[in-house]
């Protein structure tokens, strides 16, 4: 099944940057600060190294888009949709992402196909700047309806195409469960390419199965 919705308009790199640039300042430091705790707490090491840039843009994806702020039980798309913006109908969809590991299927002139390695759903992404995807690619990233066309986030994990027995392993235990949950494996995943890194010398599925065996952490 492919979703796909009409041609978009234009002004999402607009909205995304003013949403964007409301909580990435100075007056949001201390619950940035916060939130990077949290996160690397989890196991994705935000130090400078390789991909450093990568994962940073992951952070914040995850502070803008998935985590509460500390004094409301909004994260603050939600708080923006409902308390900050007078552009209701336009931000409501950054409130309804699809985050997931997609595997693009086709490329085309401002466009990408993909498809949801979980749910096997498949996308039509608009975009203006997609020139350095190539079929087959396999990633971490977040769809986000806006004004009837799927956009990214412009945040991405890329994963060697290694990844994908791995990948499916993990994606028949967690649809076992009563409802499927694939939260943790994307965060098992941010992991692996971590862990990856640091150990640069040793194979990803070597190193896939020496976290398995709680040698790795």
């Amino acid at each position: 099944m492919v979703i796909e919705f009409k041609p978009f308009n234009a002004g999402f790199e607009e909205c995304l940057k003013e949403f964007k640039d409301y909580f990435i300042n100075e007056t949001f430091a201390e619950e940035i600060k916060l939130a990077k705790e949290e996160f690397t707490n989890s196991g994705i090491d935000l130090n400078e190294g390789e991909n450093y840039e990568e994962r940073l843009s992951i952070f914040f994806d995850w502070y803008l888009f998935d985590r509460p702020l500390s004094d409301t039980n909004l994260t603050p798309v939600r708080y923006f949709v409902e308390t900050l913006s007078n552009k209701g109908d336009i931000y409501d969809g950054f409130s309804k992402t699809i985050q997931s590991i997609f595997v693009i299927k086709r490329r085309g002139i401002g466009y990408v196909k993909v498809k949801d390695m979980f749910t096997r759903k498949k996308y039509i992404v608009n975009g203006d700047n997609l020139i350095g995807f190539e079929k087959r690619d396999i990633m971490e990233a977040r769809l986000i309806p806006f004004e009837r066309s799927y956009r990214f986030s412009e945040t991405f994990c890329f994963y060697p195409d290694d990844i994908k027995t791995m990948l499916k392993k993990e994606i028949k235990e967690a649809k076992k469960q009563e409802e499927a949950d694939f939260y943790p494996v994307l965060l098992k995943f941010r992991r692996l390419k971590t862990m990856s890194e640091r150990f640069t010398r040793m194979d990803i599925k070597k190193v896939y199965t020496l976290m398995e065996e709680g040698l790795l952490a």
